[in-house]
């Protein structure tokens, strides 16, 4: 085991199990005391929605500057490089023009049509990406059953 895939464990191991805490947390107040308290949501739903974001926020940093990194190390590959972001940029674009903006009612106050259509939007270009993965996989599958 190379010493980065030592740490890189143990650092998984860290986030699932404070990961794990924050939503003991949230459990063991429920939701009724959560909904009812400011200070409760301060207290236990604001730490773990900033955690939430720097776990997004972190692979996404990493696939960036790896991007740049493999691009400036193999240039010639780099074609490649770039078809698999306009790929991606093709999917969040496809993702905003099928989400809607709509605000459901009720939630005037806490939404805006902007942050209603871009969790729509997270949500088609997840389902693409999961529909197009389980595709992936199936025709692998299949073309090895096929080339026996």
């Amino acid at each position: 085991m190379t010493q980065i895939s030592k740490y890189t464990k143990i650092l998984t191991w860290v986030l699932s199990l404070l990961g794990a805490i924050f939503f003991i947390m949230i459990m063991s107040n429920g939701d009724d005391a959560i909904i009812a308290s400011e200070d409760l949501q301060q207290s236990v739903v604001n730490p773990f929605v900033i955690f939430a974001y720097i776990l997004v926020i972190i692979p996404a940093a990493m696939l960036v500057f790896f991007s740049i990194r493999f691009f400036i190390t193999h240039p010639k590959n780099g074609k490649r490089a770039l078809m698999g972001i306009g790929i991606f940029a093709a999917v969040l674009f496809l993702g905003w023009l099928m989400a809607d903006g709509t605000i459901i009612k009720g939630t005037e106050e806490m939404a805006n049509e902007m942050w209603t259509r871009l969790s729509g939007m997270s949500l088609y270009v997840f389902y693409i990406m999961a529909i197009c993965t389980i595709g992936a996989i199936l025709f692998t599958e299949l073309y090895k059953v096929i080339k026996r």
